[in-house]
Order: structure tokens, then sequence, then C-alpha cells
């Protein structure tokens, strides 16, 4: 279970975590900690820290090649070149915002040890240079080749490499156990002493655990794979893999099966460990497909692991859902980092219209049909199939043109009873009535919609 140290002594020694570090993470001598706050509710967010030396915020970046983990600086976007041999690195002007450095990325897609191949996006720390205005840029697709990218005219920015050594260094490794707590924290840890809470770790099998998602009691286990199979037979079947020992790979020892709800919400997690091989023929008289996996038996495993608690902890209108696994904190997920009490929603910061907030995480765009719920086409509406899982949408609009499109800008409504007739606006601009079309149109229809100001949800302030 991880703890948090009162507001009240934070915002006491805003900047100065050294003294005062939380679970979260803490500041070190170069590094300094950027966390948040709910104004309502409690539960810090962490997000990334500020580069005291070079005057500029940074991320933690992991470098395949080098094998090292670096805080890199911000802002970060695509690595441009000026010049058909990709020699000359620039960036587009709009991403780079007068800043002194600038992390370029790119996608690259390498080959795996034994076989197949994976995606990656490259790192590479800049010293941003003067403005020029350009015809033409270039970039290297996911192959390594030079290719003729987007045409101007261009506003870009020069850029200068810089070594990876002018920015801290830091590495993954477990807190000190406390107690007899079997569950801690992975922290990054950086050369400085800063630290950033990365996930937990179980002290009994020495190593990181992986919690999974879920409503209830989640597990945090350190070997998995899936389990598998429709249930025609009654029963779900578990998935091994040759060990492969000159990939440094072992079969999973454990299976895990995931129970969703209507929403797509993960309510339940069990946890089984590997049984006696299945014969091939039970195997393939409940599988309608060719396999070539081995599959067994299913043998519960509840408890071989440890199981974290999953509730909501603090007080106010915010409370943090501080087992939640990272993954999860994202405003797509179906999970959340905090339970808003008032509204007995989960939610998650993201910031929306410059101000970081609690924005529900089932709530979902509206579509692209633009219906509205007026015969004037002025009050918009949300076309759905169901709208049950949340009683939130929003327009999502982008404040910026070009290369550099922004899209935190979002207008957020309620959503109300399903109407009856909806409209859209045909080819000539006339506003008509709407009718759904494609498969299942019977089940698609439109909502009414009420805007809500954005001090709807709690805003976070920063510490």
């Amino acid at each position: 279970m991880r703890r948090h140290v009162s507001s009240f002594a934070l915002l006491l020694c805003s900047g100065c975590f050294n003294t005062h570090p939380i679970d979260e993470g803490s500041s070190g001598t170069r590094l300094e900690l950027i966390a948040w706050e709910p104004e309502d509710g409690t539960g810090i967010h962490a997000t990334s820290f500020f580069d005291r030396e070079l005057g500029v915020e940074c991320a933690w970046s992991y470098d395949f090649d080098a094998e090292e983990w670096r805080c890199l600086p911000r802002p970060s976007g695509r690595l441009l070149f000026l010049d058909a041999g990709c020699g000359q690195p620039a960036a587009h002007g709009c991403a780079v915002d007068d800043a002194p450095f600038f992390t370029g990325r790119r996608t690259e897609y390498r080959m795996a040890e034994c076989g197949g191949s994976f995606g990656l996006s490259p790192s590479l720390p800049f010293r941003t240079g003067a403005r020029r205005t350009v015809d033409r840029v270039f970039e290297r697709d996911p192959e390594g080749e030079c290719v003729a990218g987007a045409t101007g005219p261009l506003e870009v920015v020069e850029l200068e490499p810089m070594p990876n050594d002018a920015f801290v260094a830091g590495a993954p490794r477990p807190r000190p156990r406390d107690g007899d707590d079997r569950i801690g924290e992975v922290v990054l840890a950086g050369d400085d002493g800063s630290e950033l809470w990365m996930g937990h770790y179980d002290h009994e099998r020495g190593a990181a655990c992986s919690p999974l998602a879920s409503r209830g009691p989640i597990p945090c286990v350190t070997d998995w794979g899936n389990t598998t199979g429709p249930t025609r037979c009654g029963e779900a079947f578990g998935v091994t893999y040759e060990a492969r020992p000159e990939c440094g790979r072992e079969p999973p020892q454990l299976a895990v099966g995931l129970e969703y709800d209507a929403c797509n919400r993960p309510i339940d997690v069990r946890v089984f460990r590997h049984g006696a091989r299945l014969p091939e023929a039970r195997v393939e008289a409940c599988i309608d497909r060719p396999t070539e996996h081995v599959y067994t038996e299913l043998i519960d495993a509840t408890d071989e692991v440890a199981w974290l608690e999953n509730e909501a902890e603090g007080t106010g209108r915010l409370r943090a859902l501080a087992d939640r696994p990272p993954g999860v904190f994202e405003l797509w997920r179906t999970l959340g980092a905090y339970l808003d009490t008032e509204l007995g929603e989960e939610c998650s910061p993201v910031v929306v219209n410059g101000v970081m907030r609690c924005l529900p995480v089932l709530a979902r765009a509206m579509d692209e049909d633009d219906l509205f719920a007026d015969a004037a086409c002025s009050e918009p509406a949300l076309g759905a199939r169901d709208a049950s899982c949340s009683a939130w949408t929003y327009v999502a609009r982008s404040d910026t043109d070009g290369p550099c499109l922004d899209w935190s800008g979002r207008d957020y409504y309620r959503i109300g009873e399903r109407l009856d007739v909806a409209y859209r606006r045909d080819d000539t601009g006339a506003c008509v009535v709407w009718e759904a079309d494609g498969p299942g149109e019977r089940d698609y229809g439109a909502f009414r919609v009420a805007p809500v100001p954005d001090d709807t949800f709690v805003a976070f302030r920063r510490l």
C-alpha cells in the first residue's frame, strides 16, 4: 500500500522535496520533482522533473543503444532534417516554443534477437539554434532511410546534437523493504539522488511485479501469461511456450484471466498456475482453428501472489486509487487514478484548456456525425449505440494549426435523454433530419447533451 504525506506539509515546502519526500518521488541535487495535488482531495500526482542546471523540464527516456536512462529535456517532438542526407537536424518551430533544448524522437524498427521485429522511439537531445523558413524537410523512416517529408514554406529550428552525459542518468531500483510489507516500490533513481515512482516490487520474489487492472483487488505478479480458449468445453486453457534459453526466455509460470463488464472495464481477475499438458484431442475438440500453442490445465494460484487493496484513499472530493498500475492512468483507458466522490466517476489527471483537471475516464468523444438536437442545427447531440457507460462526452479542438496540432482544448457535455429525432447538415449546408445507416442501425441513436463549465471537474495545483 502506497502512502502519502499530508498535503499541508507539502504546501509548506513547495520545491523542497528533499526534506519532505513522498512515495511518488523526491528531488535531488539537480533535478526538482514536479508534482501536483487536487484542489479538493488527496493523492499526489508526480509527472516529471525540472533540471535546475539547464533550466528546463525533463522526463526519463531509455536509450536502447547505450542501455541507460537519461532525463531528457522537454519539449519533445518529431526529428526532422534540412538535407536529403539527413545530416542537418531540425524541428518544427511550433514544437520548440523558444525552448533552449529539445528532444527529437522518431520511430525505428529493429529485429529481435530470436526472430520477429519491434518498434521503438529513440530520443536524442539537442540544443536549439536559429529559426529558418524552408521549402522542404526530410525524415528517417522506420527502416532508417532518409525520405522526403512535408513541403513548405515551413518554419523550422536548427538543432545542435548534445551528448547524453550532459543530462542526469538514472536506473530503476527497489526501495528498501518497509517492515514485513511484501509489496514495495520501484523508483527511477537519478544519479543526483532524485527519485520518481515507476511501479511495484515484490520483496518475497525479489522482482518488480505488474498489478493487473481490476475494479476489485489487484494481484501483483512477476511472471505471467494470459489464459485463452473458447469456453465451449466449460473451461479456459493456459498457454505456455517452449523455453528459449538462447533468448533468455522461459515459459511464464502463471496465467491470468480477466473478466470485463459491459463497458469494457476489467472487474475481476483470477490467477492460475500451469498444470499438466492437455491432450491434443481434447484441445482440438474445443478450438475451431489450428494452433501450435501448448495448452495446459489451470490450477488456482490465488494464494501464491500478493494482492493490493485497490481502494480509494484520503479525504476531500477526490480520493486516490493508489494501487492502480500507471498504465491505466491515461484518459482513453477504462480505469482512473482517482475517484471523484461527487460525480461518482473514476477520473485521471489531464491538461484541458490549459489547466490540469481530473477528467472522467469513460467520457467518450462525440462521433464525427456532427449531430444536432434541434431543426436549426445549433444544439449539438451525441450519436452513439449506447450512452449507459458514461454520463459525459466531449468535443476536442485544436488551438494551433499545421504540424504541431494541440488537441488539449476540449469542451465537455453531460449526456441527457435519448432523442426521438436528430438533425445534421447535408452537403449543401441545409439542416435535415438524420437517419442512421449501416449495420445495427436500429441500435444507433442520438442523445441530448448539455455543456458544462470546466470547473465541473476538480483542478490540480502544482506543488
